[in-house]
């Protein structure tokens, strides 16, 4: 999603502010986006989710395609086609860094560079004061990351908790494809086993629950049910692209057969 970070402070934003993003097309090639336990209750009904590994570490994220990088809910125009976008994904153009001093437990504010623009252009809003303080709406960015880093954290520790207990299982998921004979398929995902996490031992399940685990296990049981509705998604998108090379093809024989340059 992001192309070069460039560090939030006032020394740099001096006559510069950011613009708003209007669509989704910055997300338009992720087949997958990290979600966190407080919007659990959002994407039960709108999304599967899973868990996968990153950099050994295990992470709960959201299924968005199987089509290599290609998000099967964003429009070609840009919109969002599910229901609810998750919140990685609401917060660009922002997104955070490890602090070079402390990457274990602080973090730096940063931006995608191309929303960066001049005050003078139109629709851009500010980030610093003339007097370099931050401006509400700077104040409220930083709120909600710092709420999503802490909810990062706690998931986090309940994804681990959960491969410790030994109720992760490979999760491979065949989606019909336009041809019959080339299946989609994601690989290296995982899934919770009800039957292992139902026979717990009651202390091990006692601790998942306090910790949330549990929440977090029955919410990615509950969720395999949106599988449905990624296939449709993945379904919408194939039939979008073979009417769009149909109509390309149809436009390259007309123009060939015409013998006139329409501009394409």
């Amino acid at each position: 999603m992001y192309s070069k970070l460039i560090p939030v402070n006032p020394e740099f934003f001096k006559g510069k502010g950011f613009v708003v993003n209007r669509n989704y097309l910055f997300a338009q090639s992720q087949m997958v986006c990290e979600v966190v336990y407080t919007e659990l209750s959002d994407i039960i009904g709108s999304l599967p989710m899973g868990m996968i590994y990153n950099q050994g570490q295990p992470k709960l994220v959201v299924l968005l395609s199987v089509i290599a990088g290609k998000n099967c809910f964003v429009s070609p125009d840009g919109r969002w086609l599910g229901t609810y976008s998750p919140k990685f994904i609401q917060g660009y153009p922002f997104t955070t860094y490890p602090a070079p001093d402390n990457p274990d437990s602080e973090w730096i504010l940063c931006i995608e560079e191309s929303a960066i623009k001049s005050l003078q252009s139109e629709g851009v809003e500010r980030l610093f004061t003339d007097n370099n303080e931050p401006t509400e709406r700077l104040k409220s960015i930083i709120t909600f990351w710092n709420n999503l880093k802490e909810a990062q954290s706690l998931t986090d520790k309940a994804v681990r908790d959960l491969e410790k207990a030994g109720v992760f299982t490979e999760w491979e998921i065949v989606l019909k494809s336009e041809k019959e004979d080339e299946p989609q398929k994601i690989e290296g995902l995982f899934r919770i086993d009800e039957a292992k996490l139902k026979a717990l031992p009651s202390d091990i399940a006692g601790d998942l629950n306090q910790s949330g685990a549990l929440s977090i296990a029955y919410a990615q049981l509950l969720s395999r049910t949106r599988i449905s509705h990624l296939q449709n998604s993945v379904s919408q998108h194939m039939q979008y692209t073979s009417e769009k090379e149909k109509l390309t093809k149809k436009i390259e024989e007309i123009t060939s057969d015409s013998g006139m340059d329409w501009g394409f």
